[in-house]
């Protein structure tokens, strides 16, 4: 299973270890300056980021492309999980009453 840390960036194209064809490349957009795009191997473009969403994003979808479905590792998943708590006092009269604290 692939994380982050098998990725790299040469320039702006995202490669998988030291493979040298590129699993996506971010773009600038021909139209407005310090927007880029994503362009996926079939020669499409996603919608407009900044380059720091484009960058994280393209890793994002790589990393989903390129492992099994379902699999997460656990240095991906989040760090802690919070416990369920009952509602408060006032979110359980609201509920009672049909949403109506009185």
């Amino acid at each position: 299973m692939r994380d982050r840390t098998d990725l790299r960036w040469n320039g702006r194209a995202l490669h998988l270890g030291h493979h040298t064809k590129p699993l996506l490349t971010v773009v600038p957009d021909d139209r407005w300056s310090g927007i880029y795009r994503i362009r996926f191997r079939d020669r499409h473009l996603s919608d407009m980021v900044n380059l720091t969403r484009a960058k994280d994003a393209a890793e994002g979808i790589a990393l989903s492309d390129i492992n099994p479905k379902g699999s997460i590792r656990a240095v991906e998943r989040p760090p802690v999980r919070l416990p369920r708590r009952g509602l408060s006092d006032i979110g359980e009269a609201s509920v009672r009453n049909g949403g109506v604290v009185s």
